[in-house]
């Protein structure tokens, strides 16, 4: 919680919490956080120099109207005030889905009681080799500093987004069945409406009408059967593509390749389920088309 003196409820909405962090110099840097005012922290901001923080844009909006940070000041854990020296772009918190929340960051060198720290590095050294490296670094230090959860800023987004990984693929699994089931039960109820009009295609033959002319008529009316279909699926399916993206991280609204993908599989289906029992109509004679049920 933070009160800044000038700030009144109606400027914070009436919530005057912030998520905070303790960094020190570099980190924005190394994390690629651009500064967009004011300056980061150094080596000198320590427990003999006067409190200070850095803030990000949600915290500007929120609780200082939008007005120009550097060197106001706020209050967050005893009678002394903090001076903000820096504005940061937002950056996502505790998880990628999340909106940024108002967040401070305050030099870890001012903090008395420090119960652990957390090293972000970056390397050109690919993973094999900067792991080992890391690990014979921090045992130059300290030989008893025990490292752990040693990972990639990579492996931390997937562990964060584990969850949605998995419902996207088991999304994926029931899109794919989902498919299949539309190719089957299409070809189904296509096949059994041309093997209905026999006794018809019989009597147009009868009458001297020849195989391609009987192949055009059942593929034409397949034709408006299936485009009123995807005019109507394939929006509506672009529609919920758009919700999805808003809840899953890392998911494209419109793909191309899939929607052209499954049109296509659909398109074919549709084709052989006319096709096949036109040409096994055509072949019956007319006076056995004739007598057919």
């Amino acid at each position: 919680m933070v009160a800044i003196p000038g700030a009144g409820a109606k400027a914070s909405g009436g919530d005057y919490n912030a998520r905070y962090n303790e960094v020190g110099p570099g980190f924005f840097g190394k994390l690629r956080i651009p500064l967009v005012a004011g300056r980061e922290f150094s080596e000198r901001d320590n427990l003999a120099a006067p409190q200070v923080a850095v803030v990000n844009q949600t915290f500007v909006q929120r609780f200082l109207e939008g007005r120009n940070p550097v060197g106001a000041r706020f209050f967050h854990n005893g009678p002394l005030p903090t001076e903000i020296v820096g504005l940061v772009k937002d950056s996502h918190y505790s998880g990628v889905k999340q909106n940024p929340p108002p967040m401070f960051y305050i030099p870890w060198r001012q903090d008395k009681e420090l119960n652990g720290l957390e090293f972000y590095v970056r390397s050109a050294l690919p993973e094999s080799q900067m792991v080992p490296q890391m690990r014979r670094v921090l045992a130059s230090i300290d030989r008893d500093l025990p490292p752990e959860n040693l990972r990639t800023m990579e492996q931390q987004i997937n562990q964060n987004i584990q969850n949605d990984r998995i419902v996207l693929q088991l999304s994926a699994f029931f899109a794919i069945l989902a498919t299949a089931l539309a190719m089957l039960g299409l070809y189904g109820v296509m096949a059994n409406s041309v093997t209905r009009r026999t006794r018809e295609i019989g009597i147009r033959m009868a009458v001297g009408a020849g195989p391609r002319k009987i192949r055009g008529m059942v593929l034409r009316e397949l034709a408006w059967i299936l485009g009123i279909g995807l005019a109507t699926g394939v929006p509506a399916a672009l529609v919920l593509a758009r919700y999805t993206r808003s809840q899953l991280f890392g998911v494209q609204s419109f793909d191309a390749w899939v929607v052209a993908g499954a049109v296509l599989a659909l398109a074919v289906t549709a084709a052989a389920a006319g096709y096949v029992p036109a040409r096994r109509a055509m072949r019956v004679s007319p006076l056995d088309a004739l007598l057919y049920e």
